[in-house]
């Protein structure tokens, strides 16, 4: 379970760290900087604990404990299956993203920043479309698979953006600087909470067979544990939004987004944890 959490982190560190970089692209070499080695460092965990929850996966198939992981038969036959499938369509994205970072310093080159656009959305493809191939989605049609793409990439483009938001909170960077990030933010993080809800609701139906099931299933009642926690991550993301962008100038204005941003990573956190949670111990 924590390796699954791992590998979400993981996957939104390479997808909001992106947008990041795009975002605080004239911000100068030190900014960048720092956003290639969050991108590249949450590649590197997310690979690490793909490749281990495919062991975990492996053994407990097996049933032979630390031997039965490392078992190269089953290993093959595993692998041609869809949990050996998604394992290696998320261990390339995440090896694909950490090329595409060290693509980055020769951007103005011409070829090679085309290379590096490719090979960027390459790797967010590739996470994002792992999603699908295992589980109880996979057993679905193509517009809820579809629906889960467009979930899983809105929710970790938002979560991922958190921490480097929050980095640019306390770096050396000028406030309007900040407040013209922070708004472009803002301005996207509309349509993403938009796709976010519109393709959760529409997966619900596509997973429970009644509206009854939310409150009479323990699937349901962890989902609606979830759907209150979101609804009070985006209550908070109005907040700073609406009220906090706009004190930027204010003396404690940055403080005071910062500790937001600093509380919206460990709700998302919990977030997280409780999606695990929902597709490893529970189900529709």
């Amino acid at each position: 379970m924590v390796s699954k959490l791992l590998v979400l982190v993981g996957a939104s560190t390479v997808s909001g760290g992106t947008f990041s970089l795009y975002l605080s692209r004239d911000f100068g070499d030190d900014i960048s900087g720092r956003m290639r080695r969050y991108i590249i460092l949450g590649a590197m965990l997310g690979a690490v604990a793909t490749m281990v929850t495919f062991l975990t996966q492996l053994g407990a198939i097996n049933q032979n404990g630390l031997r039965g992981m490392f078992d190269p038969q089953m290993a093959v036959i595993i692998g041609q299956s869809p949990l050996g499938y998604a394992t290696g369509t998320r261990f390339a994205g995440f090896t694909i993203a950490i090329a595409a970072m060290l693509m980055w310093q020769y951007r103005e080159r011409s070829r090679l920043y085309y290379l590096y656009v490719v090979f960027g959305l390459s790797a967010l493809a590739s996470l994002f479309f792992s999603f699908t191939m295992m589980g109880h989605i996979a057993e679905l049609g193509i517009l809820p698979r579809l629906s889960i793409v467009i979930h899983v990439a809105a929710a970790l483009l938002w979560i991922g953006s958190l921490y480097p938001l929050w980095l640019l909170c306390n770096a050396d960077v000028s406030s309007a600087k900040l407040k013209t990030v922070m708004e472009k933010f803002g301005r996207v993080a509309i349509y993403l909470v938009a796709l976010l809800l519109t393709a959760g609701v529409y997966l619900l139906t596509q997973l429970l067979s009644s509206i009854d099931q939310l409150f009479s299933t323990p699937y349901g009642q962890a989902m609606l544990i979830k759907l209150l926690a979101v609804v009070a991550l985006l209550t908070l993301g109005a907040l700073n939004k609406f009220f906090l962008v706009s004190r930027l100038y204010v003396d404690t204005g940055r403080q005071s987004l910062a500790r937001s941003i600093g509380l919206e990573m460990v709700m998302a956190l919990g977030i997280l944890a409780m999606t695990v949670h929902l597709t490893t111990n529970v189900g529709p």
